[in-house]
């Protein structure tokens, strides 16, 4: 390489000593080289043979290389075609049972409600006849227990109504003894002492004012009997 470079120093030395101007001479040298440069040997031809042929060989590897990407792209796009064709099939499968299933729900949600519309008019049936059968047992319990109290009441009335007239008839036939009593013994003592009336006209008083106090001690006596009867 510096051989090169002073043999074109000394091309453009002898340039300038056969009259070339410097830069002249130096623009003959670069152009010189330059076609120089871009010459080709024959060394440089068959490594470039060899070159090609690695490229022809490389681009053999790289066609075959293509053409098993070919056959698997082929292949890939064959699988993608069979995976298309079950996505398909499978997203018509579950379309399908989709629908079936709604259906198959509507159905029985349908037959449901049929169910539990006739459970509730049957319950609401019998629930009317039990409470119609209670609201009959309740009012026979209530006459029945109504005519029990008005019987017991007009035996009571019955029996209280006897104990005052007994009570009433006692205390009128003790009343009448006692006053027939009090009368005979009032007779007796007018019979014994009419002869002394002018002298005991006080005790007479006294003896009068005495029984005005029993019968009126009798009285509230006599309240306290029918009092007891009626408890």
């Amino acid at each position: 390489m510096q051989s090169t470079a002073v043999e074109w120093r000394e091309a453009r030395r002898k340039l300038e000593e056969v009259g070339f101007d410097p830069s002249q001479a130096e623009a003959l040298v670069e152009m010189v080289s330059s076609r120089e440069q871009q010459l080709a040997t024959r060394d440089d031809v068959a490594v470039l043979r060899g070159d090609v042929a690695v490229l022809k060989h490389d681009v053999a590897l790289l066609k075959d290389d293509v053409a098993d990407l070919k056959v698997g792209m082929a292949s890939i796009e064959g699988r993608l075609d069979g995976l298309t064709a079950v996505v398909d099939t499978l997203r018509r499968e579950a379309r399908d049972r989709h629908e079936s299933l709604r259906k198959e729900l509507n159905a029985r949600i349908d037959a449901l409600e049929v169910s539990v519309g006739a459970r509730l008019e049957a319950f609401s049936s019998e629930l009317n006849g039990r409470m119609t059968a209670l609201e009959g047992d309740v009012t026979g319990r209530m006459t029945a227990l109504e005519a029990g109290v008005t019987g017991r009441m007009t035996e009571l009335e019955a029996g209280v109504t006897g104990r005052m007239t007994e009570l009433e008839a006692g205390v009128t036939g003790r009343m009448a003894a006692l006053e027939a009593g009090v009368t005979g013994r009032m007779t007796a003592l007018e019979g014994g002492l009419t002869g002394r009336m002018d002298g005991l006209g006080s005790q007479l008083t006294t003896i009068k004012w005495f029984l005005g106090a029993m019968i009126a001690m009798m009285a509230p006596a006599t309240v306290a009997l029918v009092r007891l009867a009626l408890l």
